[in-house]
């Protein structure tokens, strides 16, 4: 038994946005939890903290928070009668994007949607350009005598100065260690807003689950196989919102005074109040996107500063353009990000005729990631595909399809390890299941069918024949 389940607030925002009353509550329920070796991950629906990171409930604090998500989801789309070529803009893409035919709608190809999703993001990136440049070019000059990237190195370079410590490396590890700086986080950007005169209240965020887990998969799928989480910098987050460039200016100053190659951050700290926390805290990396803004043109700064060896995210809002964004801005961000590709992208060997072959890495525009061998311009031989939704495949391919041995490991838990025919698992493999159970037999057409064995948890065995998943006679007990 646990200590007690933690509430946070109700609906899909709970932990997206919050203030001072909000904080204490989170860090009472986590507190709480943390000291009785319980996960503090936020449900994706409810904020509800739990212990999902992994099974069928990954993400969701029970079955029914499950349900209630996959359920407002899904009636969204049917709302618009499922047509997302036409309302796409009104659609969460994360879930639309992957679980479209829940709701009994067809997505349509890729290459109708994405140019009014890029008109679209042409369209966004027009009305942030137009209003900053509103502003005199005194006050822009504030911000743009900053790097685009700062320390001076390479984006690359710059993602490993912000990897964290080998105790976050889990998503279950990265929630909970980082949940023990959030308040020393809060503290800290309270006081840069103070410091530069910000009237805005300082608003706080975790990150939830999914997201962390798409990031991760889309950008290093190999430590995600691996369950490797240390990428993630941007899970705790604060936001302070300025009402002019001046004032990010100031706060620039003081990141900067922090970083690793300052003279003294201790002098800094002292004079900004912040010593008496007797935390340590080493601004890593600074991205200045009013230099280079992100997808869409939205402007805005982020800093990552680590905190007791922890990476956190401070970002900086313009009161200005944080109102062209509004409420709808996250989602249509989110929507611009899928479509930043306007085709397939193929790196490695090629054939004569310029066909894929060889080894290579290849990222198909509906997402995901395969890391391979190529035959005549398709997967073909050894390679690995990493999916969207999590899942991966390791093995043989043929002609673009699974097709020999590999290993199918699903984002759940589960894994199947055995042969595969045209995409499917067929032959013989053994299914094992995150619950501890598994069977070893036949399978056709990917279901189990032929002779088999299902051991159960308590010793058990069920032996005998199987007719597509169904068991239909009994060997021995």
């Amino acid at each position: 038994m646990g200590c007690g389940s933690s509430h946070g607030k109700s609906g899909t925002n709970a932990l997206r946005r919050g203030g001072q009353q909000e904080l204490q509550t989170f860090m009472k329920a986590a507190r709480r939890r943390l000291a009785c070796e319980e996960a503090v991950i936020p449900c994706e629906h409810s904020g509800v903290l739990h212990g999902n990171w992994s099974g069928p409930l990954r993400g969701f604090a029970s079955q029914a928070t499950m349900r209630d998500y996959y359920g407002v989801h899904v009636q969204r789309i049917k709302d618009v009668d499922g047509d997302i070529l036409k309302s796409w803009h009104a659609l969460d893409p994360d879930f639309t994007l992957q679980y479209f035919s829940l709701a009994g709608a067809a997505m349509p190809p890729y290459r109708k949607l994405q140019p009014r999703v890029r008109h679209a993001m042409e369209k966004s990136d027009s009305n942030y350009q137009k209003a900053f440049a509103h502003l005199s070019e005194e006050e822009r000059s504030k911000v743009r005598y900053f790097e685009a990237l700062w320390p001076l190195g390479t984006p690359e370079e710059l993602k490993e100065c912000c990897l964290q410590p080998q105790d976050a490396i889990t998503m279950r590890l990265t929630y909970a260690t980082g949940a023990t700086r959030l308040d020393i986080l809060y503290k800290f950007s309270k006081v840069l807003a103070r410091h530069a005169g910000a009237t805005q209240p300082v608003e706080w965020s975790v990150k939830r689950p999914w997201r962390l887990w798409r990031k991760t998969i889309e950008k290093f799928p190999e430590e995600f196989a691996d369950h490797d989480f240390r990428h993630c910098c941007d899970v705790f987050r604060t936001s302070i919102v300025v009402d002019n460039l001046g004032q990010i200016e100031q706060i620039l100053d003081i990141l900067e005074s922090l970083g690793r190659d300052a003279y003294d951050r201790d002098a800094v700290l002292q004079r900004l109040g912040l010593k008496e926390t007797g935390a340590v805290f080493l601004v890593e990396r600074i991205k200045n996107r009013f230099v280079e803004p992100c997808v869409g043109g939205y402007m805005d700064v982020i800093a990552n500063v680590r905190i007791n060896g922890y990476v956190t995210e401070v970002q900086l809002h313009l009161q200005r353009l944080l109102d062209i964004k509004g409420d709808t801005g996250r989602t249509m961000y989110k929507w611009f990000r899928s479509f930043t590709r306007k085709s397939n992208q193929y790196a490695g060997e090629k054939s004569e005729d310029g066909r894929m072959h060889g080894a290579g890495t290849y990222y198909p525009l509906s997402g995901g990631r395969y890391d391979g061998e190529f035959q005549g311009g398709k997967r073909h031989g050894e390679g690995t595909f990493y999916y969207p939704n999590g899942d991966r495949y390791e093995g043989n391919f043929e002609g673009g399809r699974k097709h020999g041995r590999g290993t199918y490991s699903y984002a759940s838990g589960d894994r199947y390890e055995g042969d595969f025919v045209d995409d499917r698992m067929e032959g013989t493999g053994t299914f094992f299941f995150v619950n501890g159970e598994r069977f070893e037999g036949e399978y056709s057409e990917g279901k189990r069918h032929g002779e088999g064995a299902y051991y159960y948890n308590n010793g058990s065995c069920l032996q005998g024949e199987w007719w597509r998943n169904k068991h239909i006679s009994v060997v021995s007990v």
